[in-house]
């Protein structure tokens, strides 16, 4: 064996050990102790910071990863095959994680949002693929009423963990979903809850809702 040989037999299993250690229960339960209120967040070992952000174009608020980005149009067009495709999706380079978003054009208030939730909870079901919902929640986050499904689905390379919100805006319904990688769905899990409850709707987005109520 050559020393470059052994060079890259050594950078391998230092890789396969740090990948590891990203996912030992020791880890993920110091980990989990944080939260993404903190200054930094670490996230398998990996530090990240998260801060108050406008998405949508300024339709929301949320505390995301500093450096989310949106992406580009021509490849949520690749990467998402089906009719529904979302309007937004950020991302980060070195994270597991994505957010999407999907706005609809049809009129929407909470009362409307109620009535349909258990069929929307049963397309999401039956279009899988391979979707299997964990649990459902109704609460409210900043005065949004929201609905929460927690579930898995199957991908065309592999299984994701998803934690999924719907709610109106605007007079729309908007649904948002946070994904990651189903081997790291234990870490993100807590990661996902409390961005959601970090979810707002500026005033100047809630105005023409309110006066309709």
């Amino acid at each position: 064996m050559s020393y470059r040989d052994e060079e890259l037999l050594r950078m391998r299993q230092k890789m396969e050990a740090f990948k590891n250690e990203q996912t030992a229960e020791n880890t993920i339960e110091e980990e989990c102790k944080q939260s993404i209120h903190g200054p930094v967040v670490y996230i398998n070992k990996i530090p990240v910071e998260f801060k108050e952000r406008l998405l949508l174009d300024g339709q929301i608020s949320m505390r995301v990863p500093v450096d989310f980005e949106p992406m580009p149009q021509e490849i949520i067009d690749q990467v998402f095959m089906l009719q529904s495709k979302p309007q937004y999706v950020y991302e980060t380079p070195y994270l597991p994680l994505g957010l999407a978003f999907t706005i609809t054009d049809v009129v929407m208030d909470e009362q409307i949002l109620q009535q349909i939730y258990p069929y929307l909870l049963s397309t999401l079901k039956k279009v899988g693929p391979g979707v299997r919902v964990i649990s459902t929640e109704k609460k409210r986050v900043n005065d949004i009423l929201l609905h929460t499904i927690e579930f898995m689905a199957q991908t065309m390379t592999e299984p994701t963990y998803n934690n999924q919100f719907i709610c109106c805006m605007d007079g729309k319904m908007l649904a948002g979903n946070l994904m990651c990688t189903s081997a790291y769905g234990k870490r993100y899990k807590p990661i996902m809850e409390e961005m959601i409850e970090t979810l707002m709707i500026p005033e100047s987005e809630r105005k023409e809702v309110l006066d309709h109520e």
